[in-house]
């Protein structure tokens, strides 16, 4: 009988588990823009950009676009020995609504590309 009574909670428990789980990125490719989301011209922007290593990650392309100014850069990656957390800085960006992009290139031809935003406003 008592164990009639623990079942909800284990329910419960069990349900919140796997929520918890089914939230986890499991992403190979993260962007993260550290410099904050709205920011006063000329802003600084720093990006993080991490990439888990795998022998098929062969390079990794990294920028921001907006509707009157963009940047980018390309880098090559060493597959499995390549580091895995780097930081992108660009400075005196204009005001403009951002998307921060990195896309990872792989040996097979396959690419997966994550986006993050930010704006820039302008002080006039």
């Amino acid at each position: 009988m008592s164990w009639l009574r623990a079942l909800p909670l284990v329910l419960i428990v069990g349900a919140a588990y796997f929520l918890v789980w089914a939230n986890l990125e499991h992403n190979k490719l993260k962007i993260t823009v550290e410099s904050g989301r709205i920011l006063f011209e000329p802003a600084y922007i720093r990006l993080r950009v991490r990439v888990e290593p795998d022998p098929q990650n062969r390079a990794l392309a990294m920028g921001i676009v907006g509707d009157s100014f963009e940047t980018s850069s390309l880098e090559q990656l060493e597959g499995d020995r390549a580091r895995i957390t780097r930081w992108v800085d660009y400075k005196d960006v204009p005001a403009g609504d951002y998307t921060a992009v990195a896309q990872l290139l792989r040996v097979d031809g396959t690419t997966e590309t994550v986006r993050d935003s930010f704006q820039v406003i302008g002080r006039y």
